[in-house]
């Protein structure tokens, strides 16, 4: 016997099968009007202009405001927490998936809270940061200012700075390896290792746009409509790396705005509206897409939510499935403007009226997260005999060599003798003989002594370690 199901009897048997097995399943929505008047969810006034598109992340948003607060919302409008700030905020903020908020202020303070509104520590800079930090694979920070490049430890520890020639223009991005690449108002790009050790210069036919990594280097996409890929090396004398362009794409009529990694895909943003995915080899097309009546774009970003490319452009949002169907897309009503999305599908906007305004992009069913796997530089990767002399039998050489690393680390000048440090402190820590010709037995102190110095070169690879 047949027996047929109607489309909303066969929806709602998916809906059930879903959640017993613990799956997320998005529910079908038609696109969104141009208005998106119809889905206000809430209207919050905040005692203030807000100086940064917000932050969605889990089921908060975060913002920074004028009145010297960073504020926590809930999705539904209530409000979390608010933590004050030492100076008039920059219009940058930062959340992590780690789950700690970074702001910055003219007075060149940096401050650190948790997702819960805890005030975590505070440091001053050089001058004043021109975006909030960056954070790194390993939950180091980034932060730039106008002539330096400073290493923060997720603890607000400072590890390295490096001076830079040319007043930096964007946010740094990140060769395959983890290098940073630093693009500077002179049309180069500042590299050097996540450790503080400078690769050298490497110089571009135009300023970057974005910057993103691939196989063997990174990709940039430029003001005339092209993205290219760059081979990264070091040079065959020996001294510093260099970038050699192995392909080049164009992604559309107008300026490329944004690049993003995804696996295998390079997913590219024109200013005409075009999406374009490519593979990041050797850069052929994979799909394309165009925004109907969009408005010539300045900026955008791109990011993977739900399974979905999320396109937000400055008055607007898009969404593509990951074979570069259109799934939906929200213009903002007039007055709004830099929008965020978030993981449950909610859009958040900015007023001109100290408010902020959420909408409803789409009803999502999410699972339950797992847990953020700490990111690498590969720090711990290798044996630390390999990395230098062995230690022998002999207490007071490896006192006087925690003594040396103490000192290091006072002076913020470990820089790129931190994987060898961590290396050797890790082996102590977990009692492993670093020397096989001569093994000994790490007494309490020595092991607790080497598991502080590992915590306060601030990396979160150590916590297998210190755990």
């Amino acid at each position: 016997m047949r027996v047929r199901l109607e489309r909303a009897d066969a929806r709602a048997i998916l809906l059930g099968l879903s959640i017993l097995l613990g799956s997320s399943v998005r529910a079908e929505q038609p696109s969104l009007p141009a208005s998106g008047n119809e889905r206000l969810l809430w209207r919050k006034a905040v005692a203030g202009d807000v100086l940064a598109a917000p932050v969605a992340r889990d089921k908060s948003v975060y913002v920074v405001v004028a009145d010297r607060t960073v504020k926590c919302l809930s999705r539904d409008g209530g409000f979390l927490w608010s933590g004050p700030l030492p100076g008039r905020p920059i219009p940058s903020l930062t959340v992590t998936e780690s789950g700690y908020v970074y702001a910055a202020c003219e007075n060149g303070a940096i401050v650190a809270f948790n997702a819960d509104g805890l005030f975590l520590w505070r440091v001053r800079g050089p001058g004043v940061p021109l975006i909030a930090p960056t954070e790194g694979r390993d939950g180091r920070l980034f932060v730039l200012f106008p002539d330096t490049i400073v290493c923060l430890s997720h603890a607000g520890a400072r590890k390295w700075s490096l001076s830079l020639p040319s007043r930096p223009i964007g946010e740094p991005g990140e060769t395959a390896d983890g290098n940073l690449l630093v693009p500077l108002a002179d049309g180069t790009l500042f590299a050097c290792t996540p450790f503080g050790d400078f690769l050298g210069m490497v110089t571009l036919d135009a300023k970057a746009n974005s910057i993103a990594p691939i196989p063997g280097g990174f990709a940039c996409a430029f003001p005339d409509g092209t993205a290219r890929g760059y081979d990264f090396r070091p040079n065959r004398e020996g001294r510093g790396y260099r970038a050699e362009g192995v392909w080049t794409a164009r992604t559309g009529s107008l300026a490329a705005l944004a690049l993003f990694r995804d696996g295998g895909s390079l997913v590219a943003c024109n200013a005409d509206g075009t999406v374009t995915a490519r593979n990041v080899t050797d850069g052929s097309e994979l799909w394309s897409t165009s925004i109907p009546g969009l408005r010539t774009a300045k900026s955008a970003r791109i990011s993977l939510l739900y399974g979905q490319y999320t396109v937000l452009f400055p008055d607007s949002i898009a969404a593509l499935d990951e074979g570069g169907t259109l799934a939906w897309r929200f213009d903002l009503p007039a007055g709004l403007s830099s929008p965020a999305v978030s993981e449950g599908g909610d859009i958040f906007a900015v007023g001109s009226n100290w408010d902020l305004h959420a909408y409803r992009a789409e009803t999502r069913i999410l699972a339950k997260k797992k847990p953020r796997e700490p990111g690498s530089y590969g720090i711990l990767d290798g044996n630390a005999g390999l990395t230098g002399f062995a230690f022998v039998a002999d207490r007071q050489r490896l006192s006087a060599y925690f003594d040396e690393i103490s000192a290091e680390i006072a002076a913020c000048s470990v820089a790129g003798r931190e994987a060898e440090h961590a290396r050797r402190l890790a082996d102590v820590a977990r009692g492993r003989p670093m020397d096989p010709y001569f093994p000994r037995e790490y007494d309490a102190a020595e092991r607790a002594r080497a598991a502080a110095l590992l915590g306060q070169l601030g990396s979160f690879s150590f916590r297998d370690v210190l755990v």
